[in-house]
């Protein structure tokens, strides 16, 4: 079954609420949008937990200033979406100021009456 556009609608706002949440440091909004079991790989190959993540934009070691969604769209079926968004983000990462062109692909999956992020891999383009 392919994504419908009620999915597809929740997905795309779900992303904007990530992306408000990353923007702002808002560790309580993100943890209300990540799956419990959350992971993400980062553009280096680095894998981390979503309460790593969490922790590190909480004490500023990652900070993330800008985010230009450049393109978004969401694929896979109306039980396993798949978002895909570039972005040009500017960020601090562990001391690394820049802007980075990423490619993020991110996995959901149902809780209660909505979705949550599952897995998120980042690569460049």
């Amino acid at each position: 079954m392919p994504v419908s556009k009620e999915i597809t609608k929740s997905i795309l706002d779900i992303n904007d609420v990530l992306i408000r949440g990353m923007l702002h440091a808002d560790v309580g909004v993100l943890k209300s949008i990540l799956a419990p079991n959350y992971s993400l790989v980062h553009m280096t190959g680095y894998g981390q937990s979503g309460q790593e993540w969490l922790n590190q934009l909480a004490d500023g070691r990652m900070r993330y200033d800008k985010v230009d969604v450049v393109s978004v769209e969401v694929e896979g079926d109306g039980e396993h979406p798949i978002l895909r968004m570039r972005s040009r983000t500017t960020a601090n990462i562990w001391g690394s100021q820049g802007t980075w062109n990423l490619d993020l692909r991110s996995t959901f999956r149902r809780q209660g009456d909505g979705w949550v992020f599952a897995h998120t891999d980042a690569s460049t383009w």
